[in-house]
């Protein structure tokens, strides 16, 4: 027979349509909040699908671009490289 390994839970986290964190699915799940909402993220107008659950405060497909540069420039400036520098480290020192 096979030897029972020990599994240990560090912590919980869930990502929904009804929030970020365990708390926030629990307390959905308890009070039975819709998931699903209209489509805010791009325009659905020609589409048989106008509804989805997605996650709140979720902008645009733009606003997401824009800030996914935003945090890969601030990334860059203080990892004290320029923007076309090669990310591996320089082993000559």
């Amino acid at each position: 027979m096979a030897e029972r390994e020990t599994v240990r839970i560090t912590g919980t986290y869930a990502l929904s349509a009804l929030g970020r964190g365990a708390d926030a699915l629990l307390a959905g799940v308890l009070t039975g909040a819709p998931a699903f909402a209209p489509v805010r993220r791009f325009d659905t107008t020609g589409r048989r699908v106008t509804v989805a659950a997605t996650l709140p405060e979720v902008g645009t497909l733009a606003d997401e671009l824009a800030d996914a540069i935003d945090s890969a420039a601030r990334a860059v400036t203080t990892s004290g490289r320029s923007a076309g520098s090669s990310a591996r480290p320089d082993s000559r020192s």
